[in-house]
């Protein structure tokens, strides 16, 4: 995507979030995560919010574009976070979960969730790693086009 650092960084503000935008959650130890990212409780600015079983997904949006955290109930700690917005006439996102939650449906639900608010398809963006071209090629994948299969 194409969209300035001081705009993602300007989202994150507005949901009272701070987000080092070139830090992913494999940068940071687990106790960094659960112990100097905010809680749950102390997100105060959100414009929409999702609860699927023990997951809160919070959206800060501007137009079509936004940023979305999801969080563990219980503990109140961050889990996921991702980015969507247009780029050009697709709607496309970067997603990352915390190590220790993968493989649980959470990026999944953050991508339905943002297909939900904007009304549109995500599409993958390309080039990907291979985790997530192995995320996007899923038979059954709940989100973006049933015709894409495998991108590169």
């Amino acid at each position: 995507m194409n969209l300035s650092e001081s705009y993602k960084n300007r989202l994150s503000e507005l949901a009272g979030i701070k987000n080092n935008l070139n830090e992913s959650y494999e940068d940071v130890g687990i106790e960094y995560i659960k112990n100097k990212k905010p809680k749950l409780q102390n997100v105060i600015n959100f414009s929409d919010k999702k609860v699927i079983g023990d997951i809160t997904l919070l959206n800060t949006k501007h137009g079509n574009d936004g940023w979305i955290h999801a969080y563990n109930n219980t503990d109140e700690t961050e889990i996921g976070n991702a980015f969507y917005g247009k780029s050009g006439i697709f709607l496309k996102a970067s997603v990352d979960v915390r190590p220790d939650m993968r493989r649980k449906g959470i990026a999944t639900e953050m991508y339905k969730f943002i297909e939900e608010l904007t009304g549109e398809e995500i599409y993958p963006d390309v080039p990907h790693s291979e985790k997530a071209k192995k995320f996007w090629s899923q038979p059954n994948r709940k989100f973006g086009p049933n015709w894409i299969k495998e991108t590169n």
